[in-house]
């Protein structure tokens, strides 16, 4: 799983203090090994045309620098005091010109060419390393959250007045290089909705540049460093470095193709696994676990399913009591389940009465891997009805075979022309429905109109579409 891989490779430095001196030759090499680098060499090129473009007006010009793309779907960028700079595959999706991309790109080099890496708070990158150490060392499916936190360790390791300064740089070097300078605020004040977004309903952690207090837009010191730069702008325009919505048009959107879905069906090629889910349910991968929706939602029922691991040779029995903190005063009865393909722990919660809802956890080993199967049901469903639908999962829990391969559904950006009459809502294609949380906001979110905002008859609009 490239996003988790990317984050324990970052672990591996951060608790030896090496991102501190900057090590990214070394973080390359790991990079590489691991195939964590987007796969299109044209976004590669991209990225790397920009920042050299910007880089000959820095006073690091005659500094090698390198850029890439991560094939992470995070929104992030960071740099390292050696000269390399990577750009999160994630954040590309929220950009909506070369100017704001290059906007990130010189915000970065502004961090490494002013020498904001010796000041970096080693305490926060130890502490933020932790929680992801405590998976590895535990296994627990709940602590892969620790993961995405690890991606922020690069927020908080600058402080404000850090990161203004890069931003003025930054700001100078797009002006210098003929882009507009004005993409600075552009860009945050996207990505700042993007935060509030996830705050509000996901209740995620910050996102890339999260340290803004108020709005971007209304930030007077971020106004007055990237308005000093208008000054810098060449008297002729600049041609871009490419065609920006060309670039974007097919750009991978969410986790990286390792996983995939199709109707009630999950499959994971980095395991080779298939999970497949009753008829009609919808299925999710999000960063933590794989979430099955009954046909009417969680009202209905829902599963969520996560592999785990232990360092004791536990009984299902003694793994919730001693890992999960299942009490017995909570538990209504548990037993061995044996069906026709296998045999799997289940596990009832007591409800409180009266109650129209009810949850089970379900504990199945396969080929020495362990699944921890959690199902809920709400007043449209049952106890039978959920104990069912745990059943199915379990008994479509299989090996990946090449014909799953042929049913791959990878979700990409597609870039179109929003004609008249057309909202957010509309524009939400069938096809990425089972696929992405909240469509429309989403959708809003990544074409810059949040939180209200509708496409005008003309606009480049992106949509989010299985290809």
């Amino acid at each position: 799983m490239k996003f988790f891989k990317v984050s324990l490779i970052l672990l591996s430095l951060t608790t030896s203090g090496s991102l501190l001196g900057g090590h990214g030759a070394e973080l390359y090499n790991e990079f590489k090994d691991t195939g964590e680098f987007y796969d299109d060499e044209r976004w590669q090129e991209y990225v790397d045309a920009i920042g050299q473009r910007l880089l000959k007006h820095s006073k690091d010009k005659d500094r090698t620098y390198h850029f890439f793309v991560l094939d992470v779907p995070t929104i992030n960028a960071f740099a390292t005091g050696d000269g390399y700079i990577y750009v999160h595959r994630g954040l590309l999706t929220y950009l909506s010109s070369e100017d704001q991309l290059a906007a990130v790109i010189g915000h970065e080099i502004g961090h490494i060419a002013l020498r904001h890496h010796a000041k970096r708070r080693a305490a926060s990158l130890l502490s933020g390393g932790a929680g992801f150490a405590a998976y590895i060392l535990t296994g627990r499916g709940e602590l892969w959250e620790a993961a995405d936190a690890l991606s922020q360790i690069w927020i908080s390791g600058y402080g404000r007045e850090d990161e203004l300064e890069a931003d003025r740089f930054g700001a100078e070097l797009l002006a210098l290089a003929g882009y507009n300078p004005m993409a600075v605020i552009e860009t945050i004040s996207v990505l700042k909705d993007q935060e509030l977004f996830a705050r509000e309903v996901r209740q995620q952690t910050p996102s890339y540049h999260g340290l803004f207090a108020t709005h971007p837009k209304n930030d007077k010191r971020l106004h007055e460093v990237v308005s000093y730069a208008l000054e810098l702008l060449p008297e002729e325009s600049v041609q871009p470095v490419g065609d920006f919505w060309e670039m974007i048009d097919g750009l991978h959107y969410g986790m990286p193709t390792t996983f995939g879905t199709r109707q009630n069906i999950y499959y994971d090629k980095t395991y080779r696994i298939v999970i497949e889910f009753p008829e009609n349910w919808r299925v999710q991968r999000n960063q933590t676990q794989v979430v099955g929706h009954a046909p009417n939602g969680a009202s209905q029922a829902e599963i969520k399913i996560s592999r785990y691991t232990q360092q004791e040779n536990l009984v299902p029995s003694e793994f919730v009591r001693d890992s999960l903190g299942v009490k017995d005063e909570d538990i209504a009865s548990e037993n061995d389940v044996v069906i026709d393909c296998c045999e799997y722990y289940l596990l009832e919660y007591k409800a409180p009465a009266p109650s129209n809802s009810g949850s089970f956890i379900a504990i199945y080993t396969r080929a020495n891997v362990h699944y921890l199967i959690s199902g809920t049901y709400g007043p449209r469903g049952s106890s039978d009805f959920i104990k069912s639908s745990i059943e199915k999962v379990v008994s479509g829990i299989r090996s990946l075979t090449s014909q799953d391969l042929t049913y791959e559904e990878i979700l990409k950006v597609h870039i179109q022309e929003a004609e008249p009459g057309d909202t957010y809502a509309s524009l939400v294609h069938p096809s990425s429905l089972h696929s992405v949380d909240y469509p429309e906001e989403t959708l809003r979110l990544i074409n810059g109109h949040h939180p209200y905002g509708e496409p005008r008859a003309g606009d480049k609009v992106k949509v989010i579409k299985i290809k």
